[in-house]
């Protein structure tokens, strides 16, 4: 999916939202790491299928978008991306589940 085809669903459902009423609340997207394998126990890189520019170039795009639509906009990306050991925890747990719980 391109980040042109990913703005435009979200125009669609903050539009639909808005139609019937209902408060739009637009997030961030949050960094992606390399961590886990697939099944033949090979590392999985997973900037090959989210670019870290292709995420920072949606989220710039989602918060515009939100700002000039007067929605609300939640930056869950910025805490993560100056952790300077938001990478290295999240490499060394297989479990780690990226949500802004976690960063408790």
């Amino acid at each position: 999916m391109t980040v042109g085809q990913i703005e435009a669903n979200l125009v669609s459902m903050a539009e639909l939202a808005k139609a019937n009423k209902i408060r739009v609340v637009l997030a961030s997207i949050l960094p992606v790491s390399n961590y886990g394998h697939d099944r033949q126990g090979n590392p999985l890189d997973m900037r090959i299928n989210r670019p870290p520019e292709k995420i920072l170039e949606l989220n710039a795009w989602i918060k515009k978008y939100a700002a000039v639509n007067r929605h609300t906009y939640l930056d869950y990306f910025l805490p993560w991306s100056i952790r300077k050991d938001c990478c290295s925890r999240i490499s060394a747990r297989t479990d780690f589940i990226l949500t802004p719980r976690a960063m408790r």
